[in-house]
Order: structure tokens, then sequence, then C-alpha cells
């Protein structure tokens, strides 16, 4: 199965009948999100962790297909997915970015925050998580 595959899997399971209601339902470009599903447009890390935050599965088996389809996956098992991914030189602070953005935007933002900054917020605390453990 292929990451435009797992997106459109993800999209069915969690109750979109069509691309387009999810793509709208994120506040995204149907047309962006249509191009991903088809395969069209690589899946990257921000776009494979926005959707996963929409259709509660996990980034990493969005991108490589390994491991578990979950969010619910145990650390171990989401740090070796991680080692995968292209950009993730530290899985560990990786995922030490991921759930302290998702808890700030779950606390602050009731779970309805824009998508978008929230994988940015991901990205920019991981860098500080390695910037910290280079110093």
């Amino acid at each position: 199965m292929t990451p435009n595959e797992r997106l459109k899997a993800a999209r069915k399971k969690a109750g979109y009948r069509s691309a387009s209601a999810a793509a709208k339902d994120m506040g995204i470009a149907v047309s962006t999100y249509i191009a991903h599903e088809n395969g069209q447009n690589p899946l990257s890390l921000q776009s494979a962790t926005i959707y996963s935050m929409q259709f509660s599965v996990s980034p990493a088996w969005l991108l490589t297909g390994e491991g578990n389809a979950s969010t619910q996956v145990e650390a171990e098992t989401a740090e070796a997915m991680l080692q995968r991914l292209p950009g993730i030189e530290d899985p560990e602070a990786y995922l030490q970015a991921y759930r302290i953005a998702r808890d700030a935007e779950y606390s602050a933002l009731s779970g309805r925050g824009d998508k978008e900054v929230f994988a940015e917020v991901v990205s920019l605390i991981y860098k500080m998580i390695l910037k910290g453990r280079a110093e």
C-alpha cells in the first residue's frame, strides 16, 4: 500500500465519504488534498502530521506503512518508524515535540486549532529540543 492509498484508507476510516469533505473540514485546499490522496503530490512530513491529527492515525504509518496505523502506538514502535522518516535525526525528540504540541493544542484550542499551525509548532519544538541537546 502506498502513502496515498493509506491516506485514502485513513480518511474513509475516519468517516469522510469524500476527499473534498475532509479537505474542507481541515481548512486545506481541496486540490491540495486530492493531489496527495491521488498520489500526484508526495506527502511531506508536515502534511502527514496534519492528516494524522484529523484522521487519528500515526504520521509515520501514513508515510511508511510500518507499524500500527493507530496514534496509540508504543513509544518504541513509534521511534522505530520515525527513524525511517526523512529529516528526523532524533525520533525521541520528535515524539517529545509532537506530544508537547499536541497537548498544548488540545488544551488551548480544544482540538479545533489550525492544523497547519500545529504541524509548524511540532517542527519548531523539535528543532528547539535538538538544539538543547547539542549545547
